[in-house]
């Protein structure tokens, strides 16, 4: 960050903006182990979603032929590969759909490519354009220069390395204190006032996504999107950085919540307890989905049993007991009763759609 005139920045809401309108899953730092720089990195294991690795770090001779001379460097050894390898890890199994790479040299060309190679897009977050690869930046899918001007528009708290004052010879100091230099931290505060039209502007979105898809629940990815749309300068208009501050200068109207791997943002409807939505009307979606595409499949079976729902709902999300906070089968069919009718007892149940 020196290189751009920054001293210190907020990373965690600067990572959360260079990731939208996705959400962030966790930021891995890679770096060498330097005595020096251990306390940073101490700090930043202490951060929300942040993973540190370090690498060896090793000297080396180099020559310089033109004042013929020898110096050593310390340079970093597996930083580079150890990146890479998560790179592909990461495309390959499936865990992320893009990635925010932050570097500049060509070192990263084999795994980029690979990557992409998995439908994985490429995001390269670098400082001014005459430092990065040109190769790199060719070889990338999205490209964002990161400056002063870029954290100041997406309202990203910093503070810029600011000038010494100049030495006072010693003949004419003086007594006086040096009044404190002001911090450039640009801090943001939510407009109090704002609340009703910030949660006019999130009902009109998740409105419009209950009449297209029929479903309360919409992926946070697709409120930034929609955000995009309808308001381009919410960030700015509202003092905000993320959807969640928007979230929360709307009230408890609207929820965040955890379905499956995805993040959701949940309209609360008049009287209803903040948690039913995310234990109900998440998991009646999930139970109408299985039992749709399971009627899709099987258009001459008129009803399922227990144990082949059961079955099914496991290849949808082995976890989906624990992700929809309910112990049997059984107890979550009540959440569709509306929908289905089950008959029978014991472990084989015949479920069959109203």
């Amino acid at each position: 960050m020196e290189n751009l005139g920054i001293a210190k920045v907020d990373l965690v809401a600067l990572t959360d903006y260079l990731c939208q309108p996705a959400y962030r899953v966790r930021t891995l730092f890679f770096d060498g182990k330097v005595q020096e720089n251990l306390s940073f990195h101490d700090s930043l294991r202490l951060m929300d979603r942040f993973e540190v690795t370090l690498g060896d770090v090793v000297p080396r001779e180099f020559y310089c032929p033109h004042c013929k001379e020898h110096f050593t460097v310390d340079t970093q050894k597996r930083v580079d590969v150890a990146l890479a390898v998560e790179m592909v890890h990461l495309a390959t199994s499936k865990h992320v759909d893009s990635i925010v790479l932050v570097a500049g040299d060509r070192d990263f060309l084999p795994a980029i490519t690979a990557v992409k190679h998995e439908g994985v897009i490429i995001r390269l977050v670098h400082g001014p354009v005459s430092t990065v690869s040109e190769l790199l930046y060719q070889t990338v899918d999205e490209r964002v220069e990161l400056t002063q001007n870029y954290l100041q528009n997406a309202h990203i708290s910093f503070e810029s390395i600011t000038e010494q004052p100049p030495t006072v010879p010693e003949k004419t100091k003086t007594k006086t204190r040096p009044a404190k230099p002001k911090s450039s931290l640009k801090e943001t505060k939510p407009a109090a006032d704002e609340l009703p039209e910030v949660k006019e502007l999130l009902q009109r979105i998740t409105a419009d996504n209950l009449a297209k898809t029929s479903k309360r629940e919409m992926r946070l990815a697709s409120v930034g999107e929609e955000l995009k749309k309808v308001a381009p300068t919410w960030r700015k208009k509202y003092s905000v950085k993320t959807i969640n501050d928007l979230l929360l200068l709307a009230g408890p109207q609207f929820r965040r919540e955890k379905i499956g791997k995805s993040e959701y943002v949940v309209p609360l409807e008049t009287g209803e307890p903040a948690h039913a939505l995310g234990q109900t009307t998440p998991l009646r979606q999930f139970l109408l989905d299985a039992l749709a595409e399971y009627f899709a499949m099987n258009p001459d079976k008129k009803h399922i049993i227990t144990p082949q729902l059961g079955t099914l709902l496991s290849q949808k999300d082995k976890n989906w007991k624990k992700t929809y906070k309910t112990k049997h089968l059984t107890d979550a069919l009540e959440v569709v009763k509306d929908t289905v009718t089950v008959a029978g007892k014991g472990p084989k149940q015949t479920i069959r759609l109203k």
